[in-house]
């Protein structure tokens, strides 16, 4: 059995970079549940001329060791050479081990929440290691991110510090950088959505969110509906909250793509929760979807799990998705480039605008990207404008950019 795309779903004549052996080894290892057919192909693949460093190097890159060592533990172990199975045998029980400290002091923070009042939804990491994959080990993660209510934001902020939580830079910073006191750069507290604490002891990191996303790329999910609309899930002996299921695959999928599906973990994410909620109401994803303007990323997603990860879906999802052309070519597109290379900055914000299906969230993408500016526009010029005048940032920001990108293709 070979590893091939659905080619009714999506053009692949351009798409060979996932024939290589290592590729296809790594798909076939991604993923918790392993049927038959997989697990075969597994076996002969590992009796293959396998580049065990770059599939290494990949998988590290990709996020994914801890399912490569699972599947090759499970399925392979025999014929992988002894070096690499302890490595990666070393890598998963760190990993694992790592991720309980990470889910003890998950537990230690919203603890602390609670008892000041603070109501808080946990998401990615932690919760979504347990929510989709029913064990820690088997997500790599480096942060922990919470959402709460914006109001709370100081307060929470005041907790984490006194728990010995270093203050984040925005904060620190903002002194030795007078553009992020001005409202209009990207980088001012006005377009941040989170902040990120560290505490250098423990060696960890907390993202504490007050939006889902910028204002550069929207989502129109508040905290209110996700907090009214919550479900519990159990970490330890504490029920923690989760967004609702159907609300949670699709910002799976919206957070993936802002990335522009950068890493493979995110594909598998996806593919996990869903065969995780069996009781998945693809209904109320469309109508959530199409209400949120993100029929096209959910459908990127969904055609990236069918297609990179065989996840079998319901005929009716892959006729609707089969009816958004633009959604397959996107998805050929990060097909082609996913293993082999980095998109452009230019390449990213095109794609942003393009996942979006609606005229006016490609307007509000693009109007951002072209007129609000960054660190970089605020360094082009050789002084720094008064306060009276730094709506013209918002003019140096296209200059710059079609100068940047001019020179570029001279080049």
């Amino acid at each position: 059995m070979t590893l091939t795309l659905n080619k009714n779903l999506i053009n692949t004549n351009k798409s060979t970079v996932i024939n290589k052996l290592e590729i296809q080894l790594l798909l076939c290892c991604a993923r918790i549940k392993i049927d038959a057919a997989t697990s075969d192909r597994i076996k002969d693949l590992v009796q293959q001329n396998i580049d065990w460093q770059y599939l290494i190097s990949l998988s590290a890159k990709h996020g994914v060791l801890p399912l490569l060592f699972s599947s090759l533990n499970r399925f392979g172990s025999n014929a992988v050479p002894e070096n690499i199975m302890t490595g990666l045998r070393n890598f998963f029980q760190a990993n694992a081990k790592r991720n309980l400290l990470f889910a003890a002091e998950l537990l230690n923070i919203l603890n602390v929440f609670e008892a000041n009042n603070i109501n808080a939804i946990p998401f990615k990491g932690v919760a979504l290691a347990a929510s989709a994959y029913d064990n820690l080990a088997y997500r790599h993660f480096g942060d922990l991110d919470i959402l709460i209510d914006k109001k709370n934001v100081k307060q929470a902020t005041k907790k984490l510090i006194e728990k010995g939580y270093k203050a984040p830079k925005q904060l620190t910073k903002a002194s030795e950088k007078p553009y992020l006191q001005n409202d209009i750069f990207l980088e001012s507290e006005k377009y941040q959505s989170a902040f990120e604490f560290t505490h250098q002891a423990k060696g960890i990191a907390v993202e504490l969110h007050w939006s889902l996303t910028t204002k550069a790329v929207p989502l129109p999910l508040k905290y209110d509906y996700l907090w009214k609309n919550r479900l519990n899930i159990a970490i330890a002996d504490k029920q923690i909250a989760q967004f609702d299921t159907e609300t949670l695959l699709i910002y799976l999928c919206f957070h993936a793509s802002k990335h522009h599906w950068s890493e493979l973990k995110w594909v598998c994410d996806v593919s996990e929760f869903i065969q995780a909620h069996p009781q998945l109401d693809w209904e109320i994803v469309n109508q959530k979807a199409k209400k949120w303007g993100c029929n096209r990323i959910v459908n990127m997603g969904l055609l990236l799990v069918h297609n990179l990860l065989n996840l079998a879906l319901p005929e009716s999802i892959l006729l609707k998705i089969n009816r958004d052309p633009v959604a397959k070519q996107l998805v050929n597109q990060l097909i082609d480039s996913i293993f082999t290379r980095d998109f452009t900055h230019m390449e990213e914000h095109i794609f942003i605008i393009k996942s979006r299906e609606r005229l006016q969230d490609q307007i509000h993408c693009l109007s951002h990207f072209v007129f609000a500016p960054t660190a970089k526009d605020w360094k082009f010029l050789p002084f720094t404008l008064p306060k009276s005048l730094s709506f013209l940032y918002r003019l140096i920001r296209p200059y710059r950019l079609v100068k940047e990108y001019f020179i570029a293709l001279r080049i």
